[in-house]
């Protein structure tokens, strides 16, 4: 599975972009919202998620974890496939996704290329449980959490571990080395291997 790229643009099409990662290049596809603020050149990372249908094998590409939560989550929904989770992201955003279907709100569900009252009421019936689920302060913590501790976080993340249980390993980490306000640039790389080992052990 590829979880994330990083690399430099080398093209931008249609519906997706040619990522050069290392002299190869991926073809990913990508909210529409977000291929307009691309161009060659463009550094860049990645939060990917790949899928193998009859029509052939696709990479998709979201902007955050959250992003791309959401979308494997929109495709859990029957009925709903790769691109009308594209273009609900593009239409909604993460956030505006989850107040739509926190608020039963057809017709902003609607505004997605492809989704019609009939699909966007199933979304709204199959994930609302899901939804309220979540933690209503985990943009918060996001928000007010240290630049390089949040990215180690997300970098579990990419690798297929859940928020809460990512952020309790750099935390305990974090603990055992001292670090208080934010982990020192120098260290970045060790307290990810620990996480993942500590992860690894869980």
């Amino acid at each position: 599975m590829i979880a994330r790229l990083r690399g430099t643009v080398a093209d931008v099409e249609a519906d997706s972009i040619i990522l050069d990662v290392g002299g190869v290049g991926y073809q990913v596809r990508m909210p529409s919202s977000e291929l307009s603020r691309f161009h060659a050149g463009h550094e860049l990372t990645v939060y990917t998620h790949l899928v193998v249908s009859q029509d052939g094998i696709a990479l998709y590409g979201l902007s955050t974890p959250g992003e791309k939560e959401m979308f494997v989550r929109l495709q859990k929904v029957s009925g709903v496939g790769p691109r009308a989770a594209l273009s609900l992201i593009s239409a909604c955003g993460e956030d505006g996704l989850r107040s739509a279907i926190a608020h039963s709100d057809v017709t902003a569900l609607t505004r997605a290329k492809g989704v019609g009252a009939r699909g966007a009421r199933k979304i709204i019936v199959e994930l609302a449980g899901v939804i309220a689920q979540d933690k209503p302060n985990a943009k918060a913590n996001e928000q007010t959490t240290p630049p390089r501790m949040r990215q180690v976080i997300e970098g579990l993340c990419s690798l297929g571990f859940a928020q809460d249980e990512s952020r309790e390993a750099v935390e305990q980490v974090m603990r055992s080395h001292s670090f208080e306000d934010d982990i020192p640039e120098k260290s970045v790389s060790t307290v990810l291997r620990e996480s993942l080992a500590s992860l690894g052990r869980g």
